[in-house]
């Protein structure tokens, strides 16, 4: 009893934060805690992209892989976010909504966005559907500095300019993993996933006029388009292995897009430079982990190796009583999380799996 007070008091106050914190996830991966460290840890999620698939070589009955879903707002508050983040066949950014935002978050960029993903799985086999969409605005310095003082409309400064970015894809997986045969004492599987994507791109910015008076401008990047779409197939490889028995180690490694999809698009930054939206990129992931004495685990990772945006991510997640659990994790480019888990559902604060404008735009 002591135990589940001790746990309920804990949800209470990390759900009293949640207003506060620039990314929240709710779902069924415990990972999510630990920064989103633990491509190897057998027990942390099965498949569930972007998880490991030699993992579902060891599901064999029907189950729910993922079920997760998590928002963005950096720069603005979550009550904010309902009002800015756009669908995601509109890339994530409503282009009517550059001269508010420049209005009211000129000051400083803002990053909005939504992410969702749900899998099904039995006997090896995995089903899952995900999706993102998130947006960022780019205020050049006349209008911080206008934003700073005020933000009077009656006194713009006529070179001010917000540029508006908003990507937005949606995924069909379907994985595979099969157990491989090893010398005793030891479990090895492999798995591989394919990847249906659409995906979509937007670029608008606004001027001193329409900051005051509304209305857009297509970005030179867009040609007659207000949004673009392409379609793409990715293929990502996996491999774990388990070493011992009691307290075993694990060991992983993931190829992401070993195939990448043709989903890249042509972007103007907003200096003018051409430059390219692309998250899919070829990537290398390698992970470590150990289960601990009472049902808690640990984890080490390195993911995105070859991107030029590799990440360190490690975390623990460790059981409170029998329904209940908590977890922490840093990862090199997301920050710190920490998550508390009661019947099998997570509520994590902080930056997991790359859902940032860093995973989706490079300038």
């Amino acid at each position: 009893m002591r135990r589940f007070q001790s746990a309920g008091t804990f949800v209470f106050v990390f759900a009293g934060v949640i207003a506060r914190a620039d990314d929240v996830t709710l779902g069924t991966n415990r990972s999510s805690g630990m920064a989103g460290a633990g491509l190897a840890l057998r027990g942390r999620g099965d498949g569930g992209y972007p998880r490991n698939p030699a993992m579902l070589a060891y599901m064999q009955k029907f189950r729910l892989t993922n079920l997760d879903f998590g928002w963005r707002a950096d720069g603005m508050s979550l009550s904010d976010l309902g009002d800015r983040v756009s669908g995601i066949s509109k890339g994530g950014l409503k282009p009517e909504d550059l001269g508010q935002l420049a209005r009211d978050f000129g000051d400083r960029p803002v990053e909005f966005g939504l992410s969702g993903r749900v899998g099904l799985g039995t006997s090896g086999l995995n089903f899952g559907v995900d999706g993102d969409a998130l947006g960022m605005t780019r205020p050049n310095a006349e209008l911080q500095q206008w934003a700073k003082n005020g933000a009077d409309v009656n006194n713009p400064d006529p070179n001010m300019r917000l540029d508006g970015y908003g990507y937005g894809f949606y995924a069909l997986d379907f994985g595979y993993g099969r157990p491989l045969t090893t010398r005793e004492g030891t479990d090895m599987a492999a798995g591989v996933q394919v990847r249906f994507i659409k995906s979509y791109y937007a670029h608008h910015f606004v001027d001193a006029n329409q900051i005051v008076n509304g209305g857009s401008t297509r970005g030179g990047d867009m040609g007659a388009e207000d949004v673009l779409s392409k379609n793409g197939v990715a293929v990502d490889l996996g491999w774990h292995m388990t070493v011992g028995k009691e307290n075993p180690f694990e060991f992983a490694a993931v190829v992401n897009n070993v195939v990448e999809p043709d989903v890249r698009f042509d972007a103007t930054t907003p200096t003018g430079a051409s430059d390219t939206v692309f998250p899919f990129r070829r990537s290398l992931s390698l992970g470590t982990g150990w289960n601990l004495k009472g049902g808690g685990a640990a984890a080490l990772d390195v993911v995105d190796i070859g991107t030029g945006y590799s990440e360190l991510r490690t975390g623990v997640d460790v059981p409170i009583g029998q329904h209940f659990g908590a977890a922490a994790g840093y990862g090199s480019r997301g920050g710190f999380t920490a998550a508390v888990s009661a019947y099998g559902v997570t509520l994590t604060l902080g930056s997991t799996n790359g859902f940032r404008a860093g995973t989706f735009f490079r300038f």
